[in-house]
């Protein structure tokens, strides 16, 4: 057992600028993994841009705005789109099942409660007609 600080986890990462060139390889550099609860990964990273669209299907998500933002979400229902602008040191929870995706303007470090190994990952427009 031990505590982590996730400025130390995240001190020697890049920011992940999600327009970049080198966005894949910046993907895995920038991520800093912090542990597991039950069937959930727990991790941080500082980054800006847009994000693909994803969606978990067999839990909730937990996304903590640290630092910086504000981070607006997007998430689809069935019938709509809802977006929800998170502001520092605020929690939004992405509901199962829902596409979303994030915007960054200005960098933020978020905290990420997810469902280990079920994303589904979208670049289309509208990932719901492309199911």
């Amino acid at each position: 057992m031990e505590a982590k600080s996730i400025d130390d986890e995240l001190s020697d990462r890049p920011v992940l600028v999600t327009d970049a060139p080198d966005v894949e390889a910046l993907l895995k550099a920038s991520s800093a993994a912090l542990g597991t609860l039950e069937q959930f990964s727990v991790g941080t990273r500082r980054w800006r841009g847009v994000s693909p669209w994803e969606r978990h299907r067999t839990a909730d998500e937990l996304i903590f705005i640290l630092e910086g933002g504000p981070v607006t979400i997007t998430v689809l229902t069935d019938s709509e789109a809802e977006t929800v602008e998170v502001s520092e040191r605020s929690v939004f929870i992405v509901p199962r099942g829902c596409w979303h995706k994030q915007v960054v303007e200005n960098t933020a470090t978020v905290l990420g409660v997810s469902p280990t190994g079920d994303a589904d990952i979208s670049f289309a427009e509208d990932p719901r007609s492309s199911n």
